[in-house]
């Protein structure tokens, strides 16, 4: 490391970090940007950096050190017993990946407010999360939020993906325009090769459109808009939870 990659000590109030983006990116490109982003700047800075994605070398390094540790509970008391034995100083900055904190229960959550609430000293916390909306309001209230940038999903985490799906599916940006002017029909989602798609790459694609979604509604806050956007949001929880996948596109109809 060199000297300009100095470690630098963590504030011991520096609140935990929930990662939004949507739910099939690559995880070890991100985790490895976080881990670089910590180590060596600013996690902050890395994420919002259009520069090309570069490997991070030292991440094993860092973790046979036990200074990245990557956790994902089952139950209530199981986050009680590991996270007690967490409940000490770190000589040196250390990150704790929580996993997707929006695939937690509730009472699971719950059982991760004491930590979260006062980190020990050195210890950044990192979670991940689909949507702010899914997050518990206890945990928003106690961390910081990163809405990752779609460019970044897509010219750097999830290229093979976006590549994949281009050849499978509408232009999300040309569908976006044919929902919000009611030009989307039966005959439009019947012309689709449902059969040959995949679950993660309906949700990559939908997840496109409503990022789209985001940015018109943020220019031009109309409820007709709004009303769009639901039906998305809509489409992608059915998607998830494995409904059959034609009647996921029949939800963007009108």
């Amino acid at each position: 490391m060199t000297a300009e990659q100095k470690d630098v000590i963590i504030d011991p109030m520096n609140s935990p970090i929930i990662i939004v983006t949507q739910s099939y990116i690559d995880q070890n490109k991100l985790t490895n940007m976080v881990c670089k982003g910590f180590f060596q700047g600013s996690i902050h800075e890395q994420l919002n950096d259009n520069a090309p994605y570069e490997a991070f070398e030292e991440f094993r390094g860092y973790q046979s050190q036990n200074r990245i540790i990557q956790l994902k509970f089952d139950s209530k008391k199981d986050a009680r017993e590991i996270l007690g034995g967490l409940m000490q100083r770190f000589p040196e900055p250390t990150l704790l990946f929580l996993g997707n904190i929006t695939e937690y229960s509730i009472p699971l959550q719950e059982g991760l407010l004491k930590i979260l609430e006062e980190p020990p000293r050195n210890l950044q916390i990192i979670m991940f999360a689909h949507s702010a909306q899914e997050i518990l309001p206890t945990i928003a209230s106690r961390s910081s939020l990163i809405h990752l940038p779609g460019e970044l999903v897509l010219k750097i985490l999830d290229t093979d993906k976006a590549q994949k799906i281009s050849k499978k599916l509408p232009n999300p940006t040309e569908f976006t325009k044919a929902l919000l002017t009611s030009q989307v029909t039966q005959e439009t989602i019947s012309g689709l090769d449902i059969v040959k798609l995949e679950r993660d790459e309906i949700d990559f694609w939908l997840w496109q459109v409503g990022m789209n979604l985001d940015h018109v509604y943020s220019k031009t806050p109309k409820k007709g808009i709004a009303v769009v956007m639901k039906k998305v949001l809509q489409a992608k929880h059915s998607n998830q939870a494995n409904v059959q996948k034609k009647f996921v596109f029949y939800q963007l109809l009108s």
